[in-house]
């Protein structure tokens, strides 16, 4: 009977410690998937932050060259400037968070020209804007020409902020899943 009863304490013992096991491992796993969870949503809420960063950019150095039209104020030229500086690492920062993305890659594939023709308009139409009556319709047409590129820019920026928020509600998808999808948004002039 002895034999029995430690038989079956060693069993119970050996089924407690199996249990104690099972579920230390069900909660390392269920916090390793938490963990994981939070760090996508740090990461596309940093990603969403960059790209209305970008925007912001945009639409101050647009302010900037404004405001020296208007006022012929060096202070805003060298704001306008700094403007226009930051949106390279912009840029490249999200181009490297969202490497695994190609629909992103490819919006930003589609974005950089438009930036670059933005910063170029942007800086060449100061000197017209310094020219006099004479220059005025040359001026008009420059602001027209960024107006066009900056709505192209900003429907890009929306379609890559729209993502990143469906892939807070989605599972995350490998980059074959990716590949297909079409991207819009594309600007001619």
């Amino acid at each position: 009977m002895k034999i029995k009863q430690k038989t079956v304490s060693g069993l119970g013992m050996a089924l407690g410690l199996l249990l104690l096991v099972a579920v230390g491992l069900i909660s390392n796993r269920r916090t390793e998937a938490l963990v994981d969870a939070n760090n996508w949503v740090s990461h596309t809420l940093e990603v969403i932050s960059d790209l209305r960063q970008i925007h912001a950019d945009l639409l101050q150095a647009g302010d900037n060259r404004r405001g020296y039209a208007l006022f012929h104020d060096n202070g805003e030229m060298t704001r306008m400037i700094e403007s226009i500086t930051r949106l390279g690492p912009d840029v490249a920062k999200v181009r490297h968070l969202t490497a695994d993305n190609v629909r992103q890659q490819a919006r930003l594939d589609l974005l950089e020209p438009l930036i670059a023709r933005r910063e170029a308009l942007l800086e060449g139409s100061i000197p017209a804007m310094t020219g006099g009556a004479e220059q005025s319709s040359r001026v008009r047409a420059v602001f027209d020409q960024s107006k066009t590129v900056l709505d192209g820019s900003r429907r890009i920026l929306d379609e890559m902020e729209a993502e990143e928020w469906e892939l807070l509600t989605a599972p995350p998808q490998g980059p074959a899943e990716s590949a297909g999808t079409e991207v819009t948004g594309a600007v001619r002039l």
